[in-house]
């Protein structure tokens, strides 16, 4: 494996790998728009949960279009002036999302504050191969490269609903600008400001090809955050953003044909593990989209306490780090990409029946540490089983193509879709379920009387008249209907990705859909 250094000569070597972690982290600080204070962010933008949502996979998009930009423009640009321009440029960008009160500027900062991230990712991790893997052993580099960035992604996330709650949500993104300012001053130290090769111009460069990209993503994007607000197919903006989308994404297809180097290569599709590995991803996609139905879950059990809710996704770090040792234990002595996926789904399914029994009003935060860490463990464990899978014996060139489509189900296609789909399943099973807890209750029923009529006297005793008191017992209980609702919502949300795991393990246990290597197959897997 070639030697990729980016640091001056006198920089000992042993320092190499800290120093990269050191760069890492502030990039992984960056995650764009935390999910958790997005309501604190509704309300000070006097926007709609639509547009945050559309903001945080803007920045999803971001990370997913600068894979293909990255090789070419690392033929122009030193890792010094590189790293030293994405540091500089997220710290303005972090200026502007905090400042800013349109939603749109949020979206495109989103936007732009992933595309750079992704450049500055791309030029650690390259330089973490050689160190990590110099006879390919992919599963040491994803040791480190995962726990650093899902553990600094996890401290932000914290950090910012504790800023949102105390002071407001913008300090955070000020705050941020802080270990940006300390990437900076490391690569004016440690960096050097030498080219590694000959200069290769950028005219070659599929520029039409990355617009069409983008503005496909951004398109899908708006569908799929705004379609439940919208009414889906019954809103013309919807139907012009999907007609729109799918031609952007003709063209973009299209042009695998009549470009001579395209921006993505689509017959990487070719390989039986790159096809079969995304189709996995995305079905695990779902698991990662599930957050959302937990998050409705904990703020009705938690009453919307922020701060608290993401304390509790903290307990996700432990089953990192537990993720982190076996992965690493398991690929340097096995390479059965079938066996751990079904373990992946294992201890996704284990977390969320615990997370079925535990929708109730009864439930406490420690009761979510055993679940979090399960679903931490199978989250890091899916990032490094899948990434190995469809890496494996990949030509150089044809890896940042599959990189595209990999990131692309991984942070966007796949969670969004899943998302829209459930936010749809509970949204109209919410509706049915407050009607029919409505159709069965009885105002004479002494159950209702005596948990209901207390309220009503209440009322009179301070004042209102009666029409006013029944409004105010009538509120009481469309309150409770809506709560308990939305609990039966939640567990037969739970319930059917339970069934939906459970199916996919048996699928798994059955089809075959890898064969074990020979033993003298380095590739560890044999494409069939």
């Amino acid at each position: 494996m070639f030697e990729n250094k980016i640091f001056f000569e006198w920089v000992r070597k042993e320092l190499h790998l800290l120093l990269l972690v050191l760069l890492l982290i502030p990039l992984g600080f960056t995650s764009g728009i935390i999910g958790n204070v997005a309501g604190y962010m509704t309300g000070s933008l006097s926007a709609i949960p639509a547009d945050i949502t559309m903001a945080s996979y803007a920045h999803t998009i971001g990370l997913i279009a600068g894979v293909p930009f990255v090789l070419s423009f690392k033929q122009i640009i030193t890792s010094k002036n590189l790293l030293l321009g994405v540091f500089s440029g997220l710290i303005i960008l972090n200026l502007i999302i905090g400042n800013t009160d349109q939603p749109l500027i949020l979206v495109m900062a989103s936007f732009i504050a992933g595309f750079l991230k992704i450049l500055g990712l791309l030029e650690v991790f390259a330089t973490l191969i050689p160190i990590l893997m110099p006879k390919g052993e992919r599963y040491r580099l994803y040791a480190v490269y995962y726990p650093v960035t899902l553990i600094a992604a996890q401290l932000t996330t914290m950090f910012m609903a504790y800023m949102a709650d105390h002071i407001n949500w913008q300090f955070g993104h000020f705050f941020l600008m802080i270990p940006l300012l300390g990437g900076i001053v490391l690569v004016l130290i440690f960096v050097h400001p030498d080219f590694p090769g000959e200069k290769i111009p950028l005219y070659n460069f599929d520029w039409l090809g990355l617009v069409l990209m983008i503005i496909s993503m951004l398109l899908l994007d708006y569908v799929l955050s705004y379609g439940l607000t919208e009414d889906w197919l019954n809103s013309p903006k919807i139907i012009f953003g999907t007609i729109t989308c799918l031609l952007t994404l003709t063209l973009l297809l299209s042009r695998t044909y009549i470009v001579r180097q395209p921006l993505l290569n689509f017959h990487v599709l070719r390989y039986k593990n790159v096809r079969l590995g995304l189709i996995t991803m995305f079905i695990l996609s779902l698991f990662f989209a599930a957050s959302s139905v937990q998050n409705n879950m904990m703020n009705i059990i938690l009453k919307g306490n922020a701060v608290e809710i993401t304390r509790i996704n903290m307990y996700m770090i432990p089953g990192f780090m537990i993720a982190t040792a076996i992965g690493y234990l398991y690929y340097r002595n096995f390479a059965s990409f079938r066996f751990m996926i079904v373990f992946i789904v294992f201890c996704y399914t284990i977390s969320f029946i615990q997370l079925y029994f535990l929708t109730t009003l009864n439930a406490t935060s420690r009761d979510f540490y055993l679940p979090m860490v399960f679903r931490g463990a199978a989250t890091l464990l899916s990032y490094m089983a899948v990434g190995i899978y469809v890496a494996n014996g990949l030509p150089f060139l044809e890896f940042f193509s599959v990189t595209v489509f990999y990131l692309g189900i991984r942070v966007f296609i796949g969670p969004a879709v899943w998302t829209a789909y459930l936010s749809y399943f509970y949204y109209h099973r919410l509706i049915h379920n407050i009607n029919l807890l409505a159709s069965k209750t009885e105002q004479a029923d002494p159950l209702y009387v005596a948990a209901y009529n207390p309220a009503y006297h209440q009322a009179q005793s301070n004042g209102q008249a009666s029409d006013q008191a029944l409004n105010t017992e009538l509120k009481i209980v469309f309150n409770n209907f809506q709560t308990q609702a939305a609990l039966v919502t939640v567990k037969e949300t739970f319930g059917m990705i339970i069934v939906l795991a459970c199916l996919f393990i048996m699928v798994l246990l059955v089809v075959k859909i890898y064969q074990k290597p020979a033993q003298n197959d380095e590739r560890g897997f044999t494409l069939i």
